[in-house]
């Protein structure tokens, strides 16, 4: 790299990383300035100097949970009556409501209605709403890796990692160089109509998140590359290039929806609609992009995929689930993240593993093929996935369950989990919320097989998984009831104020282990430990008690 590239790269490496939950922070606002230089002239004229400062300054309003009713008092913006009532006759409460898909279908309408009334006002605010969320989705703070850097190990537990990786759309345009490189890669690519009719051009916005979330999910490796401790100028740059690729990607859609409203009105065409046709062909497209995505589309999967077992090999399966757009999904949001670290684990150990899609799960749950299963469960809202691990669990399959939910899948251990007090846990369920007044008493003790790998002592947590942001906490709601069978082995239990209780365990049937529940942060790595060091972000990995209680799982599963 030259020299007069490199120092501009490293100034950036200085600023904060913090970024907000809802994607871009300082982001939202670059991507609607170099949008907004490449409008078009009859565009541009529609819009003062004040609509222009506008259209920058509103680029995080859709981030407010504020009711529409009560926005101009407590925001001090005046909403057109007009367009209180398209959002009111669309159930679109808050500009928050904005993210949704038909949220961003009306969005365009709003903007549609103000080009045609030329109103540079209504213009820029309606245009700012759907600058934001359009790049919203290819925000990279979605991506499952850079979520979890991001809110977890940076932000959450304070761990240092390589200077120079950056999370956020802004830092990279704080430099002259970086603003340079948006702006070339921005005008790369020039923007295409979205379609010739209103009703397919809704159509195509309502279509954005799955296949932006596509366009970012392929890079977030890249990305998180830069946060290697050993790191060289050519992966330096090419983190770079792809974060300038997520920013581009949301201005330039920002760029196609605008020009594509304003010649519906030149032509002529009539106002866009929402029609129940329309919903109902959009649940159809969006059904079929989700089943056709490929695995390897999310970069943590794809070198895995490579390395897979043969079919005729037996093998360790790892359910994984692909991202969809920004947290949706059936399974853990942290899984994406912990089924990589699983593979790499499995790898170093020379175990053989097969990759299961959960979208298609039943011709790899073969016994014969795939004599144990793994599987983050989160919340489990994959009534298919769970009709199949049933089936094969019937046919003699065990099942290694990290929780999550457990859908009754645990055969005797099932009947022995219960929902723990929420106070007793060391996560807890809701969002934004910090269990500070848990974290610094509760302690994780293993007991029976894994006391043997880890000790019996008492383990604090050395970082609060219990993050304020962040949809990867590592959540698990259930503790063993306080009486059991004999079949049922506790693995681990927590403690606290004197209290503890079981909140890990092997099931054996006929006195052959076959299930094993553990909460996801007994294996969420950097918790408990800070051991070994984690000294590339890119690439997932367990830490030393994570390690231990995965290869003894599977141990007792063989």
């Amino acid at each position: 790299m030259k020299p007069s590239i490199r120092l501009p790269i490293m100034i950036l490496a200085f600023f904060g990383r913090a970024t907000s939950l809802f994607a871009w922070g300082p982001g939202h606002d670059d991507v609607n300035r170099i949008a907004l230089d490449q409008l078009p002239e009859g565009i541009a004229a529609l819009l003062s100097a004040e609509h222009r400062k506008a259209f920058v300054e509103e680029s995080h309003a859709p981030d407010d949970f504020t009711p529409w009713e009560e926005y101009e008092e407590k925001k001090g913006r005046t909403i057109d009556p007009k367009d209180l009532a398209t959002l009111a006759a669309h159930d679109l409460k808050t500009p928050y409501s904005l993210h949704s898909a038909k949220g961003q279908a009306i969005n365009f309408i709003l903007l549609h209605e103000a080009l045609k009334d030329r109103d540079g006002n209504r213009i820029a605010f309606w245009g700012a709403c759907l600058a934001h969320t359009l790049a919203d989705e290819a925000a990279c703070n979605h991506d499952p890796l850079i979520h979890y850097l991001n809110y977890a190990f940076t932000n959450g537990y304070g761990m240092k990692l390589g200077e120079a990786g950056l999370l956020d759309f802004g830092h990279l345009c704080r430099t002259p160089e970086g603003m340079a490189l948006a702006v070339k890669t921005l005008a790369e690519d020039s923007p295409q109509r979205l379609g010739e009719e209103p009703e397919e051009v809704l159509g195509e916005i309502m279509m954005h998140g799955l296949k932006a979330n596509q366009f970012m999910t392929e890079r977030g490796v890249r990305i998180a590359s830069a946060f290697d401790l050993e790191l060289t100028d050519d992966v330096l740059a090419d983190s770079r290039v792809a974060l300038a690729e997520l920013g581009a990607y949301g201005a330039r859609t920002w760029l196609e929806a605008i020009t594509t409203a304003w010649a519906l009105i030149k032509e002529g065409k009539p106002d866009p609609v929402i029609t129940p046709e329309l919903l109902a062909d959009y649940q159809v497209r969006h059904a079929d992009y989700v089943a056709a995505r490929p695995l390897e589309a999310d970069a943590l999967y794809a070198p895995w995929l490579k390395l897979q077992a043969e079919a005729n090999v037996p093998a360790v399966g790892v359910v994984v689930e692909p991202s969809v757009s920004m947290n949706k999904g059936g399974l853990s949001f942290g899984g994406r993240f912990l089924a990589p670290a699983i593979f790499r684990e499995l790898h170093n150990s020379k175990i053989p593993f097969r990759v299961i899609d959960a979208r298609e799960p039943g011709g790899s749950l073969d016994v014969g093929g795939t004599p144990a299963v793994i599987v983050c469960s989160g919340g489990f809202h994959n009534g298919e996935l769970v009709r199949a691990l049933k089936t094969y669990t019937d046919a003699g399959g065990n099942l290694l369950l990290i929780g999550g939910e457990h859908r009754d899948l645990l055969g005797p251990l099932s009947q022995t989990l219960t929902k723990a007090e929420p106070g007793t846990l060391p996560v807890t369920s809701g969002y934004g919320q910090n269990n500070l007044e848990v974290i610094d008493k509760i302690s994780v003790r293993f007991c029976g097989p894994l006391a043997e790998g880890i000790g019996g002592e008492a383990y604090r947590f050395l970082h609060n998984p219990d993050t304020k942001a962040g949809w990867q906490k590592p959540k698990c709601a259930y503790r063993l009831k306080e009486e059991f069978g004999a079949e049922i082995e506790p693995l681990a239990k927590t403690e606290l104020d004197g209290r503890s209780q079981f909140v890990a365990a092997v099931c054996r049937l006929d006195g052959t282990a076959r299930f094993v529940f553990l909460p996801e942060y007994l294996i969420a790595p950097y918790l408990l430990t800070d051991d070994p060091e984690f000294s590339s972000p890119a690439r997932p990995q367990l830490d030393r008690i994570g390690s231990t209680v995965l290869s003894t799982a599977l141990q007792l599963l063989h």
